[in-house]
């Protein structure tokens, strides 16, 4: 618990090394002068897993500080977060199984944040040792330098914030640098409840003593007092606190975890919260890999055109055309898709030409770029997050961004077992950019509502911007046993996506040219598959002529 303590000691018993001849100053105290053998209560059992508080004051030096620190040994790790006078907060875990720490530094006046990610040197605030050729972390024993192998003698009963506390003491000389001090500690009584409980817990430890210069060879004094706020016995509750803070990007972290997979069909209502303009948007997006086809609505930003209150837009990456449909009126315009489509569907490597974006680049960046951040909460969903950061530029002005996905984990589901059941689904994307000339800095929240694999044929429906007269309404028949049962009950999202898609490939048509699929049931062991084989656009697109799909039929 006294990591702390434990911190400032090893600076005076270990870091500070002067080549002296010396002996301990008797004017601090005597270290061949303890009771033996030990006279006093039971001493203190020091917990396996603990967080506390204390707050740190180098009298001697005139400045104080607030430390935090979570202590398991049962899973062999550690961490501390300080608070600093200059508005900053350090964090600091210690990963003893893999090796290595983390810090974290933020800066509040200027809301940045860096990391450092490191292999374990010499030094770890709890300290460590080698078992079979791994790292574990110190026992509660070597951490706080207290128990009957470091022979204590038993002060009696002093006070300390008003609380009867057991007083211990012991006398420490390191001829090595040279430091003789008292090392003071007080334990609660058990004739004092505490909010922790019954078991004795430090109130209070100090440092005494004196020590010689390292660069003038002169005598000085010292003196450290730690005050115990909060210390709380037992398993850590305390949600990431052995895990970097979230939204802070920490390259060469060794915890790693794949980031999730996106399926070839699925839909997402979405709620952008973007504090900068304090603007809420709300939209729907739907992908259809198999057919090479996107669709959104969305709410215009601003006042929209007519009566329309929402706007559906699909894009056919097959032909490179952009259909808009505004709701309330019977509008239809198709031109070529946008290239610059920074959140959405759209790449494109020439600047003219357009793709769908893959389902790894659904999230912006490849796969392997995302850094696995761990376990958190989000509305009392188990999540886990991942986060990358990332340049983009745009005409004269260079953004740098960082990019958080959280996703749901355990057991939690959505959808229906008729719909699809959904695992893992995305529930929250965090985008944070800042203009690297002007130092502006934009911050957008989107919240994943229902996520589905389940996509109607109407959200890719565009038969409204053609004439009925140019299009056909087919069929086919496919012959098989039970194909309802085998291959559409059961996976009806991919049938239809993939019945689109192959249509439309045998046809040489664009996918979104062939409309209103649906499957019924014919005599005997036939299914037969309606379809309309629409017109002929009256645009040209721009769709990438090079363009490979990425799910073959």
């Amino acid at each position: 618990m006294a990591s702390s303590l434990k911190l400032h000691l090893v600076t005076l018993i270990a870091v500070v090394i002067v080549v002296v001849q010396a002996a301990p100053d008797l004017g601090v105290c005597d270290p061949s002068n303890y009771t033996y053998p030990y006279d006093g209560p039971p001493l203190p059992t020091l917990p396996s897993q603990y967080r506390l508080k204390v707050e740190v004051n180098i009298v001697n030096k005139g400045y104080s500080f607030i430390l935090e620190e979570f202590y398991d040994a049962v899973n062999n790790r550690g961490a501390s977060i300080s608070h600093r006078g200059d508005n900053s907060t350090h964090y600091t875990s210690y990963d003893y199984g893999l090796n290595q720490t983390v810090e974290v530094t933020t800066d509040h006046a200027s809301g940045t944040s860096s990391c450092n990610v490191r292999d374990f040197g010499r030094f770890s605030l709890f300290g460590f040792h080698i078992e079979n050729g791994t790292g574990h972390i110190n026992g509660t024993d070597a951490i706080f330098r207290f128990g009957e192998e470091f022979n204590e003698t038993y002060m009696g009963v002093a006070t300390v914030r008003g609380i009867p506390a057991n007083h211990w003491q012991r006398c420490i000389y390191n001829p090595d640098s040279n430091h003789t001090f008292r090392l003071d500690f007080y334990f609660s009584n058990a004739s004092f409840h505490l909010q922790s409980g019954p078991n004795a817990i430090p109130l209070r430890a100090t440092i005494n003593g004196s020590g010689i210069s390292r660069r003038t060879q002169e005598k000085y004094n010292f003196y450290h007092n730690y005050e115990y706020l909060e210390v709380e016995p037992g398993p850590v509750t305390m949600e990431r606190a052995f895990e970097p803070p979230l939204g802070v990007v920490c390259p060469g972290y060794k915890r790693v975890k794949k980031f999730p997979d996106f399926p070839k069909v699925f839909g997402v209502n979405i709620e952008s919260v973007i504090p900068s303009y304090q603007r809420i948007h709300y939209s729907r997006e739907y992908y259809n890999y198999p057919a090479n086809l996107f669709a959104y609505i969305y709410e215009p930003w601003g006042n929209s055109s007519g009566n329309a209150t929402m706007v559906r837009e699909v894009h056919d990456f097959n032909a490179g055309l952009a259909y808009k449909f505004e709701y309330g009126t019977d509008q239809c315009t198709i031109g070529p898709i946008p290239v610059d489509s920074f959140f959405r569907d759209t790449e494109s490597p020439d600047g003219i030409h357009v793709s769908l974006k893959s389902p790894n680049s659904f999230i912006l960046h490849n796969q392997s770029s995302w850094i696995y951040e761990g376990n958190t909460t989000l509305d009392d969903i188990d999540a886990e997050a991942w986060i990358t950061a990332g340049q983009r530029v745009n005409g004269s002005s260079v953004w740098n961004f960082t990019m958080e996905y959280f996703f749901a984990r355990g057991n939690w589901t959505g959808g229906t077992n008729k719909s699809g059941l959904v695992h893992q689904m995305p529930l929250l994307f965090r985008f944070t950019g800042k203009n690297a000339s002007t130092n502006f800095t934009f911050r957008m929240n989107q919240k994943l509502i229902h996520f589905t694999y389940q996509l109607s044929d109407h959200f890719f429906d565009v038969h409204l911007c053609y004439n009925e007269e140019d299009s056909r309404s087919m069929a086919v028949e496919i012959i098989g046993v039970d194909i309802r049962k085998n291959y559409i009950e059961n996976n009806t999202h991919n049938f239809y996506a993939a019945v689109q898609h192959t249509i439309a490939n045998v046809s040489g048509l664009p996918a979104s040219r062939i409309g209103n699929v649906y499957a019924a049931e014919g005599v005997e062991e036939i299914l037969i598959v309606y379809f309309d084989m629409l017109g002929l656009p009256p645009v040209k697109g721009n769709a990438y002529q090079n363009y490979q799909t990425f799910f073959p039929p």
